[in-house]
């Protein structure tokens, strides 16, 4: 039962979006956000103002900076190697 619900989760379109638009409202709580993963490209904050695009392959890490940002993963060589990237317009993957 549990393999049928993670094929369908598989299946379901447009989870970018959905979950792009949930977060301009709200952040869930990470119990429930672990669950909420996608794979494709998202912008993700530096600082005020400042972004980059982000290649999300589905690993933990993206998942984190889609949903929190580099801020608040609470890494400050992430933050500043974000901030690098920014002005250098470089897409990047991990």
């Amino acid at each position: 039962m549990k393999k049928l619900v993670k094929q369908l989760y598989y299946i379901i379109p447009f989870k970018q979006q959905i979950f792009t638009f949930i977060k301009l409202f709200f952040i869930p709580p990470h119990a429930v956000y672990q669950h909420l993963y996608f794979k494709g490209i998202f912008k993700a904050p530096v600082s005020s103002g400042h972004s980059f695009r982000f290649r999300h392959f589905g690993y933990d890490v993206a998942h984190e900076l889609f949903w929190i940002g580099l801020t608040g993963m609470g890494k400050k060589s992430l933050c500043s190697c974000g901030w690098n990237f920014v002005r250098k317009r470089i897409i990047f993957w991990i």
